[in-house]
């Protein structure tokens, strides 16, 4: 299985906690703690096999941290039928969720692929030069392989290459590969990005290549995607605005990276502390219990 098999990011239904499922998993157990503990358990199963990309047992999903044998919460996911007799997510649950997901990925790697056979076709029938005499047959005789700068303005000159992004319309939206109205992706997900790009001004939307490196970003961050089109230089042509939102993305997941791993240090500092506090109480229980004995 390949690493491209899974995903990082997982679908997850926001009304699990009001599942009827998950209603009779906790009025079988009837207990608060059990019945976090086999949800958590669920959640676990849920996202090793996202990640996977395959339906994993809730044993293979079970976090390094889980103290006990879970044999008695995961026979209750089976009897609530969150889990089937293999112990993995129910395949008709999985695929209604992980399918949909998969198919757009597969959506977008068929668009750069098509992004790339359009780019070499046009690459090999203007190798004897094009019309206008240029050398690589683009309309202003720039190169693929172009190193021009695209400087975003902020403090210490950071700054993004043309190579980084696939196919480079100009603002009015012309290419090597003319994109058409109908290659924009129909999920509800691209609806404030496509405004947000028009309102730039641009006619046609983004090139196939460049609709596949967006993907997964307009997925997992579709009001973040917008926000940034529309946080682009003024100006900015097409190309420049989608490095312009991938660099806002890396920058965002850095930082989210970073808060995620200062309050899981914080949670563990706490554990350390409440840990060495009750390590100092367990001689001074030991005491008081000798004295009791003793009287």
């Amino acid at each position: 299985m390949s690493r491209s098999d899974g995903f990082d990011h997982a679908d997850i239904d926001v009304g699990l906690m009001a599942d009827p499922k998950v209603v009779g998993l906790a009025r079988c157990l009837r207990d608060p703690v059990k019945i976090g503990a086999a949800v958590t358990l669920y959640q676990a199963a849920v996202l090793a096999s996202w990640k996977a990309g395959a339906r994993l047992t809730a044993e293979e999903a079970l976090p390094a941290w889980w103290l006990d044998l879970p044999g008695q919460l995961i026979d209750a996911l089976v009897v609530a039928k969150l889990l089937d007799a293999d112990h993995r997510i129910p395949e008709h649950a999985f695929e209604s969720w992980f399918g949909p997901a998969r198919d757009r990925r597969e959506h977008y790697r068929e668009l750069g692929a098509r992004g790339g056979k359009a780019k070499a076709s046009n690459a090999a029938g203007s190798s004897d030069g094009s019309a206008d005499g240029s050398s690589d047959g683009s309309a202003d005789g720039s190169s693929d392989g172009s190193t021009e700068r695209y400087t975003d303005g902020s403090t210490g000159g950071s700054s993004y290459t043309s190579t980084d992004i696939p196919d480079r319309p100009d603002r009015e939206g012309t290419s090597r590969e003319r994109a058409r109205d109908d290659d924009w992706p129909t999920e509800h997900c691209w609806a404030s990005f496509r405004k947000a790009w028009e309102a730039r001004g641009f006619r046609a939307p983004p090139t196939s290549k460049q609709l596949a490196t967006l993907g997964e970003i307009v997925e997992r961050r579709p009001a973040s995607a917008a926000g940034w089109v529309v946080s682009a230089p003024p100006g900015a042509k097409a190309a420049e605005v989608v490095g312009w939102v991938f660099k806002q993305c890396r920058e965002a997941d850095r930082e989210a990276q970073a808060t995620a791993k200062a309050e899981d240090d914080e949670q563990a500092a706490r554990a350390d502390a409440a840990a060495s506090r009750d390590g100092q109480k367990g001689p001074e229980k030991a005491a008081d219990l000798l004295r009791v004995v003793g009287q």
